[in-house]
């Protein structure tokens, strides 16, 4: 069982944002090794072995995943589901800015607008839970003080709102974008969480994942 969105969903859109009990694909996503970077790279329909945090692809069919366990998954296509792309988003990604080197990525390599695109955020740390030190707000506040100044709290970071954030200030309409609003942390009878698991977790995560039409 996977969670999905309607914005997606009423787009005939495959997705999925996988839960603790989630089975595997039928056919599995191509995914990459993931490094808490900025890098998003197109594949194709073969098994490349990339480090990266984002992939897309325009191949009909093509499927792409991100594996996450308190990090934000953030899946894109167009309207009609021709390309797609999923992104990794730790804090380290997000506030690095890998949300708009995939809207960057489309726009050069497939042409589209950040306007021509949906995006949807899953299940992630919330900011309820989502406990920082003064130097991830130091540099969110240096990279995005708008941003901080209206979102500012003392010990907690909201990922998801960050992210948003960027998605508006890129120009994507607020209402081509949606969330999955769970908290990984809140609800340990749907997700692994690093943050509340640790060694526990034994590197178990949520596989997310979008595929193109066929």
């Amino acid at each position: 069982m996977y969670l999905r969105h309607p914005l997606l969903s009423l787009n005939r859109i495959e997705h999925g944002f996988g839960l603790l009990s989630s089975p595997d694909a039928s056919q599995k996503p191509i995914t990459a090794r993931q490094v808490h970077g900025v890098d998003v790279f197109r594949v194709g329909q073969g098994g490349e072995t990339l480090e990266s945090d984002g992939l897309w692809t325009d191949s009909p069919g093509g499927k792409v995943g991100v594996w996450t366990a308190d990090c934000l998954p953030v899946l894109f296509s167009n309207k009609t589901g021709s390309v797609v792309c999923a992104v990794h988003a730790g804090w380290r990604g997000a506030v690095r800015g890998i949300v708009t080197e995939a809207l960057s990525r489309l726009k050069r390599d497939a042409g589209l607008l950040p306007s021509d695109l949906l995006v949807v955020l899953g299940p992630s740390a919330g900011r309820c839970c989502y406990e920082v030190g003064p130097e991830v707000h130091s540099e969110v506040a240096s990279r995005y003080p708008d941003f901080i100044g209206r979102k500012a709290h003392p010990n907690h970071l909201d990922l998801p709102g960050l992210v948003l954030y960027q998605l508006a200030v890129a120009g994507v309409p607020a209402s081509q974008t949606g969330s999955i609003d769970l908290c990984t942390i809140c609800h340990p009878d749907l997700f692994f969480s690093h943050r509340r698991q640790g060694r526990l977790r034994e590197g178990r995560s949520m596989i997310n994942w979008i595929k193109t039409s066929s």
